[in-house]
């Protein structure tokens, strides 16, 4: 976010590479999803399969989980204080945004692509929809309570989803 460091995705590798040129592997393995955690000196690594880590801006793992599914997305909460994984099952986990315990997790109907979080950290967008089918959705969710507050009806599957700076 502050454009100090970047992430790149390799064939078999990221690699977290700094202002100065500087570069590290982040691995083994290459994940299938990112997030930089506000203030971007830590981000988090959905994948590969089931694994999410957490890593510092230098490239050091500092907690790691698996799941029950592959990991395909993930957001911190604006606030910092929660991360959001969302499965290939499309089961949603909080999780400690230190440690990653689970706080708590429901599940989504449908195929869910990937997840983004409100800038006041209290409501997850959910995109959906198959790739093989001719519509998709968007499902914004209460994190606190885990019920779903709006379904948005799409013509073509949605992969992704933000909220703009205001929240609408």
């Amino acid at each position: 976010p502050s454009g100090r460091i970047s992430v790149l995705a390799r064939d078999k590798e990221v690699v977290l590479r700094r202002m100065d040129g500087t570069e590290t592997r982040l691995g083994p393995g290459r994940p299938l999803a990112l997030a930089f955690a506000p203030g971007g000196k830590r981000l988090a690594t959905a994948g590969p399969g089931t694994l999410v880590r957490t890593w510092d801006d230098q490239g050091s793992l500092l907690a790691q989980a698996s799941g029950s599914a592959a990991a395909r997305a993930l957001s911190y909460t604006p606030d910092g204080t929660r991360l959001l994984v969302l499965d290939a099952a499309g089961v949603i986990s909080v999780r400690h945004p230190d440690t990653l315990a689970s706080i708590t997790s429901w599940t989504v109907e449908g195929p869910a692509n990937s997840i983004a979080c409100s800038p006041d950290s209290r409501t997850v967008a959910v995109a959906c929809g198959s790739w093989l089918a001719e519509a998709g959705w968007v499902e914004c969710w209460s994190i606190a309570e885990q019920r779903k507050l709006a379904y948005y009806a799409m013509s073509a599957p949605v992969g992704a989803s933000r909220f703009s700076p205001d929240g609408r």
